[in-house]
């Protein structure tokens, strides 16, 4: 059998042939060869015309034919190895081939050549590793004497199980125009999106308007932290399909290219997956990128880094912080680590954000209250009134977080102080309630600290601005707070203690709003790195450094430290859960091994411009 074997992966869509296809010495890597295996793959966009494929698909068959006169491309399914896809389209005008779908294959009239399809039209790249997630029940064919067809669903064990036992099979996760069910919505020269793999047989049809899509990306946000080398993606979505009975592709409506070889597929909707960000993860591996829209990004070049747009960038790096920030602290001229240019310009990814981490972490309970249910007027503004503070520590609001899922290193919760005049936040982590004194201990120690500072850039000489201490302590009734070791410590220190009503945390507004907004941005930051809830810590930790850096409507936009008189710079924040390499020092390693190690970016050091890096085989910050 004469084959085509190539070790290029050749990606092409009909509206982006003039600057990819043009050059015919990007097929000049495709040798002719009696013995390999196939290993050349096509990723496919939209089929333009219904005569045939586009100019790129017909410069490919042309390269092609010439070299061989049986040409079989094949997909391979090895266990526990990426998939081989590859695609196919109609040329029957341009090489007299007529489609014969019973067995999948494209001959010509004369019966000479035979061209074995396994995709064609506009196609969908599935996953380069079957995960369960993502084949909720796949149903299985009859005709390849599997079990009766609507009266089994398939699990991904079962998958496995089979190609153990009998071998490589072929997967279809949509219908043909066999199928007739939707017969209407199909032709014989637009056929639908076949992903097949060689062997057995298995079908089943579209995912359940999303649901698919949806589950695979959750899948990839799962195993991206735990095994960042191995995990790809690759997903392939039609521009503007045909086949109206799938809901989900017809959201599909814009096609970027911002280089050649870099494609970039993107729907208008409010849903946006995240995974990385894509120059700071490896080039030339395929992630999902947070954008206002969900967006697919295909690069062939594995040096060329594709756009990634700089809104998006800020919003992820911030701790998922709203857009009117962002914008308001980029024009005081804050370094956020971002081209300012672009953030200001009207690129077609700056636009409002909206984010699916935000909206799966952040909506509220819709209000149902009537005028016989509503709280009255005078107990919503039971606050005390009181003259603002004029120093920091003078007010302080305090509230426990938790309990929560019990973390890597058995934490169990937090203890926030909020301060009155700076809104600077204190986050301490606790195993026990009873650990609050040590909270209040640790925070007493920030805040005289922050009362000395430099006077002058150019001295060194520290002088004490403030002589800054905890003066109110204000706080729910909380035993641990209010009695015991924390009451002695403030009767101690001279720290006065003052509570709020029973039952009324409105009292406690300023440490009850904190607590939420740091649970909706850890939230948030989970959904996007994919990190187990065991990681809360981490996460919290991470949202509380943009929270006293970020501008505060209260503060009259400004940020918490610049009330403080503090300088700071936000360009060392990256997007928690992304990539980072750890550089291993030579007295640690032989000359010949690897001077980095791949970790996972979850958070910076609040006094040094050092970074956390998460090991995932040793469970733990290094």
């Amino acid at each position: 059998m004469t084959v085509v074997d190539s070790d290029r992966e050749l990606y092409f869509d009909s509206m982006a042939t003039k600057s990819i296809f043009n050059d015919l010495s990007m097929f000049d890597g495709a040798q002719v060869n009696e013995s390999a295996a196939v290993s050349f793959k096509v990723m496919a966009g939209e089929v333009t015309t219904s005569r045939g494929g586009g100019q790129g698909s017909i410069t490919l068959w042309n390269r092609l034919t010439k070299k061989a006169d049986v040409l079989k491309v094949e997909a391979q399914y090895v266990p526990e190895s990426p998939f081989n896809l590859v695609s196919a389209v109609s040329l029957e005008d341009k090489f007299g081939l007529y489609a014969q779908f019973g067995d999948r294959v494209l001959r010509d009239k004369k019966n000479v050549c035979e061209y074995d399809v396994r995709r064609k039209g506009n196609v969908y790249v599935l996953p380069e590793v079957i995960v369960e997630a993502a084949l909720p029940g796949v149903e299985c064919d009859e005709k390849e004497n599997c079990p009766v067809r609507d009266k089994f669903n398939w699990k991904f064990t079962d998958f496995k199980k089979w190609n153990e036992e009998k071998g490589p099979f072929h997967l279809d996760i949509c219908a043909d125009e066999h199928n007739r069910q939707v017969n209407e919505y199909y032709s014989l020269v637009n056929s639908v999106f076949l992903h097949c793999l060689t062997g057995r047989n298995f079908w089943g049809n579209p995912p359940y308007d999303g649901a698919f899509i949806e589950r695979l990306l959750t899948k990839v946000l799962m195993d991206f932290p735990k095994d960042p080398v191995n995990t790809k993606f690759l997903l392939v979505l039609p521009y503007k399909p045909n086949a109206a009975w799938w809901s989900l592709t017809t959201k599909f409506e814009e096609l970027h290219i911002y280089s050649k070889g870099n494609v970039i597929f993107s729907a208008r909707t409010d849903r946006c997956y995240n995974v990385s960000e894509l120059v700071e993860s490896e080039p030339g591996r395929v992630f999902i990128q947070g954008t206002p829209w969900p967006v697919v990004v295909l690069y062939l070049d594995q040096f060329v880094v594709p756009r990634v747009d700089a809104r998006v960038v800020a919003h992820i790096r911030l701790g998922h912080a709203c857009d009117k920030h962002v914008e308001v602290m980029d024009l005081q001229g804050v370094d956020l680590g971002v081209n300012s240019e672009e953030l200001r310009s009207g690129s077609v990814l700056s636009c409002s954000v909206r984010c699916m981490a935000c909206q799966v972490a952040a909506p509220k309970r819709p209000s149902h209250t009537t005028d016989r249910g509503r709280v009255p007027k005078s107990v919503r503004k039971v606050v005390e009134k009181r003259q603002a503070s004029v120093k920091m520590g003078q007010l302080t609001f305090t509230d426990h977080g938790g309990p929560f899922v019990t973390s890597t290193k058995g934490y169990r919760g937090y203890t926030i102080h909020v301060d009155d005049y700076s809104d600077v936040c204190h986050f301490y982590v606790w195993k026990q309630k009873l650990e609050y004194v040590d909270a209040l201990e640790d925070y007493r120690k920030m805040v005289k600290a922050t009362g000395r500072v430099f006077l002058e850039e150019d001295t060194s000489v520290e002088q004490v601005v403030y002589d800054l201490d905890v003066l109110v302590l204000h706080s729910d009734n909380d035993s641990t707070i209010v009695s015991g070791k924390a009451k002695k410590y403030c009767e101690d220190n001279a720290i006065v203690q003052r509570t709020t009503s029973p039952y009324l945390h409105e009292n406690n507004a300023r440490a009850e709003t904190m607590n939420k907004y740091l649970q909706t941005k850890a939230r948030a930051m989970l959904a996007t790195a994919g990190l187990p809830a065991t990681m809360w810590p981490l996460a919290m930790r991470h949202a509380v450094y943009p929270i006293d850096r970020l501008c505060k409507a209260r503060l009259g936009m400004k940020s918490s430290l610049q009330v403080l008189n503090q300088k700071y710079d936000l360009s060392v924040l990256r997007v928690f859960g992304c990539r980072a390499y750890a550089f291993i020092d030579a007295s640690l390693r032989s000359k010949l091994a690897d001077r980095a190690t791949p970790l996972i970016y979850v958070g910076h050091e609040e006094r040094s411009t050092a970074y956390l890096l998460y090991s995932p085989d040793k469970e733990k910050v290094v």
